[in-house]
């Protein structure tokens, strides 16, 4: 057959000239790292040099030692689950301990993705997977989606009782189990990281590419890195690697007054109190004097709350009780 004389040369329409810039802008710091599709876009963002082929692109790095190409190994086979339908019908929710900032320090991602686009919903920082820290996210969530129909999570303490002879006590629910059971949010967990495979592969990819991206605008602090995220990233994200839905509208259910009202309440922490022959109970080393009038009796259970900011409610049954704090021990 016929070979083409060009065959192992520079194109016609691209000189040494221009190669060179290539490489030498890929072997800057800031690019260090980089795969050949981020640094194809950020050669077309940084320099304006048109529309640059990633393929192209990688083949140089390989030849100028920026890029090994990946093996592909056998896959084990696994059958997909389908997406669900609409929007809001499910979000995978999950976190991420990471060196976001590239100063060394591991911060905690939480990340929640519609099961239906792979749209990124929302990204925040925090010091790590805790109750408190579930409970401001995903009141923020709710303000400003709704509340998904379903959550599908891991078995982290946090969400999901895990000692083996409490695994099917109802009365062992975690306070996250129990306040999203109240808000009439579905839980399903997800035994291995394959199971909850989006929001897995979605952490893989801002830990690339975000990373990276933050380093080109040199951002530094947890605060500009929220901001970026929010303002452009999760938008630009969304475009690229977002999905379209099989079917349109959203199904995110109604975060209802009554459920601001009591939000904090539903994650309290419940414990049991009993009446004392003089009306009091005592509770985190404080005694608590019950109101008269209030058909109580010695011996009588009662239900202590306390919220994660120490507000305390005392009930018998639904009914909420009068007290003052007589003194603490």
């Amino acid at each position: 057959g016929f070979i083409h004389g060009l065959k192992g040369k520079v194109s016609n329409n691209q000189g040494e000239g221009k190669i060179e810039k290539y490489r030498k802008f890929a072997m800057k710091k800031k690019y260090k790292g980089f795969g050949p599709t981020l640094l194809a876009e950020a050669l077309e963002e940084e320099c304006g040099w048109g529309k640059i082929c990633p393929e192209s692109l990688r083949l140089k790095m390989i030849r100028w030692g920026l890029w090994i190409p990946k093996k592909r190994n056998e896959k084990v086979k696994r059958k997909k689950r389908e997406r669900r339908g609409k929007e809001g019908m499910m979000v995978q929710f999950d976190g991420s301990y990471h060196d976001w900032l590239e100063d060394g320090l591991e911060r905690c991602m939480l990340l929640a993705i519609d099961d239906a686009t792979s749209n990124l919903k929302k990204i925040k920082m925090t010091k790590g997977e805790t109750l408190i820290d579930m409970e401001k996210y995903w009141k923020e969530y709710f303000e400003e989606y709704g509340k998904p129909q379903v959550i599908y999570l891991d078995c982290h303490a946090t969400y999901k009782v895990n000692h083996e002879r409490d695994m099917f006590d109802e009365e062992m629910l975690t306070r996250f189990q129990r306040a999203m059971g109240k808000l009439g949010v579905e839980i399903i967990y997800s035994k291995t990281p394959e199971g909850k495979g989006r929001v897995e592969r979605a952490f893989k990819t801002l830990q690339d590419r975000l990373v990276k991206k933050m380093r080109i605008k040199n951002i530094k602090t947890v605060k500009d890195m929220e901001k970026y995220i929010n303002e452009e990233y999760i938008e630009e994200h969304n475009k690229k690697f977002g999905k379209e839905a099989k079917e349109s509208g959203d199904y995110h259910l109604d975060f209802t007054e009554k459920d601001k009202e009591n939000y904090h309440w539903y994650f309290a922490k419940e414990n049991e109190r009993t009446i004392k022959r003089d009306g009091t109970i005592q509770y985190n080393k404080k005694i608590y004097q019950l109101e008269k009038g209030q058909k109580l009796y010695k011996g009588k259970k009662l239900i202590v709350k306390e919220t994660t900011k120490g507000e305390i409610k005392i009930f018998s049954g639904n009914v909420e009780l009068d007290y003052y704090i007589r003194k603490s021990i």
